[in-house]
């Protein structure tokens, strides 16, 4: 299994969790990147690209898991048959993926700033390092 990382928008704590779980299942662990990450000397291997996206897309295969907050590139892989999670470690299912596209329209529609649909990054990495558990045991 290859764990492949939206990098751009992974969050610094999530690199670690998932350095550890790499580790400990022997997985490959690649974080797509088109800006290089503000570390000294990252101990996994950093792809540079010109789109995230479009790498993803190539290179992820059914025996993959990809990991990234991209809603519209997630539903793509879902589409595929790549199992993705997010960074607070929820399954994106279509299901999931079409709720969350109604869910922020309906927003849009209210126009209402004060609510948010995206749960906390700080709030969930317990349930990120649950989430990357279960895979570890699949």
């Amino acid at each position: 299994m290859r764990i492949l990382v939206d990098g751009d928008s992974c969050p610094a704590d999530r690199r670690i969790l998932l350095q550890r779980v790499a580790q400990r299942t022997n997985s490959l662990l690649i974080f797509a990147l088109q800006r290089t990450m503000r570390m000294k000397q990252p101990p996994f291997p950093l792809t540079l690209c010109d789109n995230v996206d479009n790498y993803l897309l190539r290179e992820a295969r059914p025996e993959d898991v990809v990991i990234t907050r991209d809603l519209p590139l997630a539903a793509q892989l879902v589409g595929g048959g790549i199992m993705v999670i997010d960074f607070c470690g929820r399954t994106l299912s279509s299901l999931y993926i079409a709720e969350d596209f109604a869910r922020r329209t309906d927003m849009t529609q209210q126009t209402s700033s004060r609510h948010r649909s995206n749960t906390s990054m700080k709030g969930c990495r317990k349930q990120f390092a649950d989430a990357l558990d279960r895979l570890a045991r699949r």
